[in-house]
């Protein structure tokens, strides 16, 4: 038997992250925009703390709309053997990675301006 090589595997596993980030990633990047403007409109940079949390929630709710109404494209994945979940976090972390380094940036420029 054929051994693959971890570097196939992770070659693999990046592919079906972003297949599977292509149906999440429009609404999260339009709501990190709109997080990212109010930071920048308002000069809210000590609520920070509070859009971190409304950008949580609402990957919470992007992860069960997406789990009840596209139940039937995990398939995909389970045939693949790669767990949807484990590409649920994958997502999350670089989108909160994203949003991260957006917000401060963000946050940088309000107060220099």
């Amino acid at each position: 038997m054929i051994k693959k090589s971890t570097t196939s595997r992770s070659s693999l596993m990046i592919k079906l992250l972003f297949i599977f980030c292509k149906r999440f990633i429009l609404p999260s990047v339009l709501f990190t925009i709109v997080c990212c403007l109010v930071i920048w409109r308002f000069q809210l940079t000590n609520t920070i703390g509070a859009i971190i949390w409304m950008k949580a929630l609402s990957n919470l709710v992007f992860y069960f709309l997406l789990k009840t109404y596209r139940s039937n494209e995990y398939y995909f994945f389970y045939n693949l053997n790669v767990n949807p979940n484990k590409l649920y976090i994958y997502t999350y972390l670089l989108d909160f990675l994203l949003f991260g380094i957006l917000a401060f940036l963000t946050s940088q420029n309000s107060i220099a301006r």
